[in-house]
This record gives structure tokens, C-alpha cells and sequence, in this order.
């Protein structure tokens, strides 16, 4: 993926639709008093999925993206072609996760991609079916869809990764 913020953002004009499309005015600023815990060097390997197991766990840096994490999950014995890329982005706080957030969302053309508060994390965006999930939790930024030939809502799996964000948040 090689986004380059000023490349989305070149002007203001397509800053300011964006912000309109996704209600951002709605969820760009957290209601608690205080700055949210920062978790930093998240890692997937701890993660339990009892049902499911990554065939792939990269620390990734790249020029005008946060540094992340990719894995690449499928079910455990499965004979599927089910495949989930799970990408988890490490911001610098609340704030410039819920900026980051809006600007993975301005990759999207679709108009099938909505707000949810019943998935995961503080902010939460699907698209249709379930197939993609993109989350917020603190400083941490989600990106959950399918990269197999078998296509599978990824919701389930959305709700486990916020789990163990919120274990490590607890520690």
C-alpha cells in the first residue's frame, strides 16, 4: 500500500468532502476528559484465535504511514480458500489514529461503507456483508478484509483483535 497523505489530500476541498461523507465532526474527538492510553510494539503472535492461526506476521515501515503490523490469517485445518489480511497501525495517540482512520477511509469509493457501533473499537466502519472492517481502539488503528478466493464476514475476527487490544490496554 503505498498512500501518501498529500497525494489523498491535495487539496482542501477533497479533505473537507471526506469529513462530510463519513460524518467525521461526529467521531474525530474522544468524549473522555483525558488522552487515552498509547500501546506501542502490539504484537499478533500473543493473540488467541483458538479457530484460526496466521500464516504471516510482518512489522512493516513505510514513508508516510504509521509503522504496522500485517498478518495474514485463515482458519485452522481448513480446506478453504478463506484468507483474512489483518493490518494494525500504531498512531502516535487517540487523535492521530482517528485522523489516520478517515484517511484509510478516503481510499474507499464505495458508498456501501458505514458506521458501526456494534463491531469493535471506539470508531468502526463496514462495508456490505461484513467483508471489511476498519477500527480505532486508543492509538491503534484495525484494517480487517478478506484476501482468499471465499469471501467471509470478517466481524467475528474484528471483535477478537479489539479483545486483545483491550487485554494489552489492561496490563
Amino acid at each position: 500500500m503505498n498512500m501518501h497523505w498529500s497525494d489523498n489530500f491535495n487539496t482542501q476541498t477533497q479533505e473537507q468532502e471526506l469529513k462530510k461523507r463519513f460524518d467525521y465532526e461526529a467521531w474525530s474527538h474522544d468524549d473522555s476528559s483525558q488522552e487515552k492510553a498509547v500501546l506501542r510494539n502490539v504484537s499478533l503472535s500473543e493473540i488467541e484465535l483458538p479457530d484460526w492461526s496466521a500464516n504471516r506476521i510482518q512489522r512493516m515501515a513505510a514513508k508516510n504511514v504509521p509503522p504496522y503490523v500485517r498478518s495474514m490469517w485463515q482458519p485452522k485445518g481448513s480446506g478453504t480458500e478463506i484468507l483474512v489480511r489483518v493490518e494494525v497501525y500504531e498512531c502516535d495517540s487517540t487523535q492521530a489514529a482517528r485522523e489516520f482512520l478517515l484517511r484509510l477511509l478516503g481510499e474507499f469509493q464505495s458508498t456501501q461503507i458505514e458506521r458501526r457501533s456494534d463491531v469493535a473499537g471506539d470508531v468502526a466502519f463496514v462495508y456490505v456483508g461484513d467483508t471489511m472492517v476498519l477500527f480505532s481502539r486508543n492509538n491503534i488503528v484495525v484494517w480487517l478484509r478478506n484476501a482468499g478466493a471465499e469471501v467471509v464476514s470478517v466481524t467475528f475476527l474484528a471483535k477478537q483483535f479489539d479483545a486483545h487490544l483491550l487485554r494489552l490496554l489492561n496490563f
